[in-house]
Formats: structure tokens, C-alpha cells, sequence
């Protein structure tokens, strides 16, 4: 008896371990649709991705098709979620660069709105960070034509550079 309760408990150990651990990269979610897509569109349960993986960053230049080598080009909305790590408390600026709508959370506040149908347009905003792990969701979505969505930020002191699997992450029961 002794030896199932010592097996047990190593179980519950070791499932809690796994639900804390961090890996490189965000989850990234893919909604095609039928019809066209013009805002952010409502996504129910019963609605499953296309394509579900993790991605090291977000950042997909201009194209006209076969975005990010999903070979989906038209009619879809994207998710990537997440943790942003930050070391040093501060100011950050975000820039989000879509063709078309596209938005940033940092712990569940919008901090960049690039809403509508557009070509590339570059949106921009800040937050007060602490050092630490923030919850960080993306969203885009594609009608149709071309397609892109970079995501980047300055750090204090620092110059504008997108953010890769260094700084995203996300808990490895996520994937």
C-alpha cells in the first residue's frame, strides 16, 4: 500500500512540474473561414484550428500567399499566445505591422490596436512592465491580397527589434 501512495504522489509531483514548465515560442492557432473576413472574427468552442504549433516568433513579412508556410492565404484568423519574460522593470514600447487587423494584450489589457482591412500599417504602444512572466496574447486576421504581421519592441535604453523565442514562451501542458 505503501508503495502505491509513494507512486501516486510522485505522479502528482511530476504532472505539476510539467504544468509549470516553460518552453521557447508561442502557440500559435489558425481559423480558416468560408466567407469573407473583414474584423476579428468571434470564435466559439466548437471551432477548432486548422493548424495548432508552436511558432518562435511572430514576425511575417509582406506576401501574397502561404503565410508564415501555413498555405493558407486568404479568409483566416491567427492566435499566438503566451508569456512575454521580462528582466528589467520599465517602459516597453510594442509595434505591431499588419496587412491586415492585428492587436496586442500584455495580461489581458490592449496595448496595440491595428483594426480594419489595410495594406501594411505599422501601430504602435507602451507599458509599465515589472520583471517577470506576462500573460501576452496576438491576433491578426486576413481578407484577402497581401498579408503580413511583424510584431516588435523597444526595450529601455535599446533600439526596435522583434521579439523571438528568448523573450516569448509558453507552459508545456499548452502545447
Amino acid at each position: 500500500m505503501k508503495t502505491v501512495w509513494i507512486a501516486l504522489l510522485c505522479s502528482i509531483v511530476l504532472s505539476a512540474q510539467a504544468a509549470d514548465e516553460v518552453r521557447p515560442g508561442l502557440i500559435a492557432e489558425y481559423y480558416e473561414f468560408d466567407t469573407d473576413v473583414s474584423d476579428f472574427p468571434k470564435i466559439t468552442d466548437e471551432k477548432k484550428p486548422s493548424i495548432r504549433r508552436v511558432e518562435k516568433q511572430v514576425f511575417v513579412e509582406n506576401c501574397e500567399s502561404n503565410f508564415n508556410n501555413t498555405n493558407i492565404d486568404k479568409n483566416f484568423y491567427a492566435r499566438w499566445t503566451g508569456s512575454l519574460k521580462i528582466d528589467k522593470p520599465g517602459n516597453y514600447v510594442f509595434f505591431l505591422e499588419s496587412d491586415d487587423g492585428s492587436r496586442l494584450y500584455i495580461d489581458g489589457k490592449l496595448i496595440v490596436d491595428n483594426p480594419g482591412s489595410h495594406p501594411m500599417e505599422k501601430k504602435q504602444g507602451a507599458a509599465t512592465l515589472a520583471p517577470g512572466q506576462h500573460d501576452i496574447k496576438i491576433e491578426f486576421f486576413q481578407g484577402n491580397g497581401g498579408m503580413g504581421c511583424k510584431f516588435s519592441w523597444v526595450q529601455p535604453g535599446k533600439n526596435e527589434e522583434p521579439l523571438n523565442e528568448t523573450q516569448l514562451s509558453h507552459k508545456a501542458d499548452a502545447e
